[in-house]
This record gives C-alpha cells, structure tokens and sequence, in this order.
C-alpha cells in the first residue's frame, strides 16, 4: 500500500484525543488497536501488552485476543518478550517454526505471523504493540513500517498524559518520538535536518550530501546499488524504496529499509525530500537463518536417502542370491519380481 493512500488520521492522538477519552490511557489504546486495522489489513488482530515487573499483560486487544485482556506472559518466554529485551522491532512469518517460546498462547488465539514493536518513552520500556495473523507468511516488510508508525502513537498519548494530559508534545518531540530514522533534503540531495536515531546511525552534518556521506558506511559490496538507488531518487523526483546494508562493530550488517519521498511544489518541481529507514537487522537475520535450516534439512534428507537406497541396493543383493540358488519355477519368479519392486524403489 503506498504511503501516500494510508488513512493514517484516525490514528493521530493529540490533546483533543486524549481529553475525548477522559485521559484514560485504555480508552486510547482500545481504539488504536481497533482503528490500526483499517490500515494493516494483512492483520487480524492487535495487542498493547505493557510490561509489569518479569511480565506482560495484555493491556488493550482487538480480534480474537480480545477475549484475553488482562492475560499474563512470562517476558522470557514470548516473542514481544523478546523484541521488548533487544528494543527491536520484530516480524515472525511462522511462530510455530520458533523455539524456547511458550506456543500456548499463540494458538488460543490463533496466531501464526507475528509484530512486534518495542514502546520505548524517553528511554523507558513500556511494552510491546503486536500485531497478529492466523496465516503464515502474511506480513510484509511495509507492514513492519506501518507498525511502528501506529506504535508512535502511543509513545505519543503517553507524554501527552505524562504531562498531566495538558499540552501537545512540539512537533519535534513528536518526531523524536517515532521509532524511526527520519531526515529532510534540499531537491539535490543536500541534508537539512535529521532526527535523533539518524544522527546515531548516519554520518553527515547539516548542509552535508547525506548519500555521499553515508554510502562510505554501506557495506562494499553493495555501494554501487544504493549509489544507483540513491541517484535515480533524486534524478527521476520518485518516491524510491530500497534495502540498505552498513557496516557495524558487531560484525553484522545494520539492515535498513529506506524510503525517499518527495514533496512537490504546484509546479511538480520537487520542494524538499523526506528520508526514512526502519533497522530491519532482525528481519534479515530471521530470514538467513530460515534459509540456513532450509538448507540443513535438505542436506539431511539427501544423506538419509542415500543410506535407504544403499540399504534397499544390499536387500536387492541378498534376494538375487537367494533367486540364484533356486531351481526355474514360480518361487524363484516371486523372488525376482520382488527384488525388481525393490530396484524400483531405490531409484526414486
């Protein structure tokens, strides 16, 4: 779904929102896990659970969970637990395909394909935004994105109601707020402001060429096709979209998803470019692992076949013996067309 078709409004919380539901944080959490669906229709249901002590409790639920509100997991032994303790947002294609979790829950309501999105307030964890589908695979990495602008709204009703539910947060603490790199461009690309995250992950100062400066921390390998990218962005006045790897400490790569969008002036000239990227770290490391375990298990039945067509070669062998020591006749024949059923068998 493009960027530009999302209802996002009925999302939005502002003062005037939070003083509508009496400054009662559940009244707010219940509509946002209601109203998200209208744009994560790949979704069948929401979750907030919020985190108590070694705990989460489901807070506000749409879907099925609905009927679980109040429900208490063990942080350990969950998924959002574990996209709670890393501050990474996660996305599972397949919940029953992950270990050391307990699958209980997730098959009391149906869940299959899992996000989940760490609420994180002024350093704080909060809990978890989680959004669920029965069928497996359903996401896809746009529905990670929408996810975590959905889950900014609640970071953002809770510094409204933190300041006793008087005041809207300024814009820029707004901004601070998304679980998000965001930047702005001139028309030739040159930056003109970043927020909090892209300063920790993107070099460049104000009134620097931001892809210049960032491609030297793309990994080598792909410099020349997030050059390419980046270029033809800024070239064609599209909104382009593409996967970027840099180089980290860690030694594995900081995977992010960008998006670059123009605003237009009546003219069409583009005014200003809006930057965006989501670490899709995790996502990437899930995916290589799947792929990983895919290739493991293929190379495991490949050696278990060949040991049961060598077993199903030694068994044609005795039976050929046997054959050979019987006089013509149909006991001898029987022996034969066994062992040929067999031959046959091994060659599958």
């Amino acid at each position: 779904m493009p960027f530009r078709a999302l209802r996002f409004d009925p999302l939005l919380v502002t003062e005037a929102s939070v003083r509508a539901a009496g400054g009662n944080l559940d009244v707010i959490l219940g509509a946002i896990v209601h109203r998200s669906l209208e744009i994560m229709p790949r979704a069948d249901g929401a979750i907030v659970e919020m985190q108590e002590a070694d705990a989460l409790v489901y807070r506000a639920a749409s879907g099925r969970a609905s009927d679980h509100i109040g429900r208490r997991l063990t942080v350990g032994r969950t998924f959002a637990g574990r996209s709670l303790m890393a501050r990474q947002p996660m996305m599972c294609t397949d919940i029953e395909e992950v270990h050391e979790v307990d699958h209980r829950p997730y098959r009391d309501a149906g869940m299959r394909a899992l996000i989940s999105i760490p609420l994180v307030c002024q350093g704080k964890t909060l809990g978890v935004l989680k959004f669920y589908s029965s069928t497996a695979g359903a996401f896809i990495l746009t529905d990670l994105t929408i996810a975590q602008l959905i889950a900014s709204q609640i970071i953002i009703a809770v510094r409204i109601l933190g300041q006793g539910g008087r005041g809207q947060p300024p814009l820029g603490a707004m901004v601070e707020a998304l679980p998000l790199l965001i930047w702005t461009m001139t028309p030739s690309g040159r930056l003109s402001y970043r927020n909090g995250q892209a300063i920790n992950l993107l070099d460049g100062g104000a009134g620097g060429d931001l892809g210049r400066e960032t491609l030297r921390a793309v990994l080598p390998a792909y410099r020349k096709r997030v050059a390419s990218q980046w270029m033809s962005a800024l070239a064609s006045g599209e909104h382009k979209s593409f996967d970027c790897p840099l180089t980290s400490s860690r030694g594995q790569p900081n995977w992010l998803r960008v998006h670059l969008i123009p605003f237009n002036r009546e003219n069409g000239a583009v005014s200003q470019w809006i930057g965006t990227a989501i670490d899709i770290s995790a996502f990437k490391r899930n995916e290589a692992e799947q792929r990983e375990a895919l290739a493991e298990s293929e190379a495991r039945l490949r050696r278990v076949n060949h040991r049961v067509q060598n077993s199903l070669q030694v068994v044609a062998g005795l039976i050929t013996l046997q054959a050979d020591r019987l006089p013509e006749g149909a006991p001898r024949d029987r022996l034969l067309e066994t062992r040929a059923q067999i031959s046959t068998i091994a060659q599958l």
